[in-house]
């Protein structure tokens, strides 16, 4: 991953665990709902993983969002 890569899989992974936090759900619940596992959940909330359109659409269903709520702060 690029820098900027790096920095914005690290912001959107961040802006995932917030919200989630907020809404008082767990990650393995989040992850059960958005078809992943909790282990690749916990790597996109830390930053380390690439996710897909797909990907973060479902995690944004999960979590009771528009995709574009994950993405928002995210440079």
């Amino acid at each position: 991953m690029s820098g900027k890569a790096s920095r914005l899989a690290a912001a959107v992974g961040a802006r995932i665990r917030s919200v989630r936090l907020s809404r008082g759900i767990t990650q393995r619940a989040a992850a059960r709902a958005a078809g992943i596992s909790n282990v690749w959940l916990c790597e996109v909330e830390r930053g380390r993983g690439e996710i897909s359109l797909g990907t973060l659409e479902r995690i944004a269903a999960a979590l009771g969002v528009r995709p574009v709520e994950l993405l928002r702060g995210a440079k």
